[in-house]
């Protein structure tokens, strides 16, 4: 047995499993945690190798292992423990390619520069669960918001994203998203990265000091803010056929769009312009507020003074702390982050 095809997060004797092994001839199944590792003869992996392609795209919630090697011969592959470390660790459609199999499928999967897999490889494979859009089509992708996701947007010297209510409420008061802002502040100051995000927002926002202090955290940074109402940008969607897309971004040519709560991505450098376009033309048909300062004037009869002190202290309290975050070596921060994270919670809900 030298060929290798693990499913994770799935049940080992559910139908998933059980279909894939009624269609493989020589075979036996190892198990791991969460899932199975069907071993075979390199010569029926290789013969297959459509077959799993298949079962991953039908499949895309799951976890894949996708080897072939000497090194899993034996009653237990060599890689066990790998593994089972990716599939502790990897997100919905992620595989784990050998440099063998990438080389296979080359143009077919996307390799993901995030996680160390020596001597393998994190890819996805591009195709899975498309949606198409006003500004080209675009693919599922759950790394977005893994805390992983910083690799493609802080690589490019100009980031254009967008922030809506879903997230000021949710994923920004996460311990990814503090890991993220604090990967991106780091950018800002190490490379000079350019970045400006628009903030979709609601009449209760001007009387939130938790979506204000939020606020001023991006800010205090180096993110440009531009505010654009809500009721404004649901209009301009409608009108522009954006009516079931969310949020939308880009960062160079890679391009990130969230709709349906669901997140997708391209790396078409069409798509991006086209968002880069949106954009703008979304701004020109709104009348937003360049900067908190500027948002605060416009809605000054709903901040009080006192609030206001508040949240500028805020957001250079959160400057501090992501700056110190970031300062720590990389194999400290995972054991660090869930106390900054704590203290990022407390401080912007205070």
């Amino acid at each position: 047995m030298s060929g290798c095809f693990g499913l994770v997060g799935v049940d080992r004797d559910g139908p998933v499993v059980a279909g894939l092994r009624s269609k493989l001839a020589e075979h036996t199944a190892v198990p791991m945690p969460r899932g199975t590792l069907l071993m075979m003869p390199r010569a029926e992996f290789t013969a297959d190798l459509d077959l799993f392609c298949d079962t991953i795209r039908a499949n895309p919630t799951l976890r894949y292992v996708l080897t072939v090697g000497d090194y899993n011969e034996g009653v237990q592959p060599f890689y066990y423990d790998l593994y089972c470390d990716f599939g502790a660790r990897a997100l919905e459609g992620e595989v784990l390619l050998c440099p063998e199999v990438c080389a296979r499928l080359d143009g077919e999967v996307r390799v993901l520069a995030t996680v160390d897999y020596h001597p393998m490889v994190s890819a996805v494979l591009p195709g899975m669960n498309t949606i198409e859009t006003p500004f080209g089509t675009l693919h599922s992708w759950a790394l977005w918001y893994s805390g992983r996701s910083s690799y493609l947007l802080d690589r490019a010297p100009r980031f254009e994203g967008m922030t809506g209510p879903n997230e000021v409420n949710g994923y920004w008061l996460t311990d990814q998203g503090f890991q993220y802002l604090a990967t991106q502040a780091m950018t800002i100051r190490a490379n000079g990265t350019q970045s400006r995000r628009i903030v979709l927002y609601a009449a209760p926002d001007t009387r939130s000091e938790m979506f204000l202090r939020l606020m001023s955290a991006f800010e205090a940074v180096g993110v440009e803010l531009i505010f654009v109402f809500e009721d404004d940008a649901h209009e301009f969607a409608v009108v522009n056929g954006l009516a079931d897309v969310d949020l939308y971004g880009r960062s160079g040519d890679h391009s990130f769009v969230m709709s349906g709560l669901r997140d997708y991505v391209s790396d078409d450098p069409a798509v991006a312009l086209a968002i880069s376009q949106m954009q703008e033309q979304l701004l020109a048909a709104s009348h937003p507020a360049h900067g908190l300062a500027e948002f605060l004037h416009r809605h000054y009869a709903d901040i009080e003074p006192t609030m206001r002190a508040a949240i500028e202290q805020a957001g250079a309290t959160a400057r501090d702390m992501l700056i110190e975050f970031t300062a720590h070596p990389e194999r400290e921060k995972a054991a660090l982050l869930p106390s900054f994270a704590e203290r990022w919670r407390a401080l912007c809900t205070a």
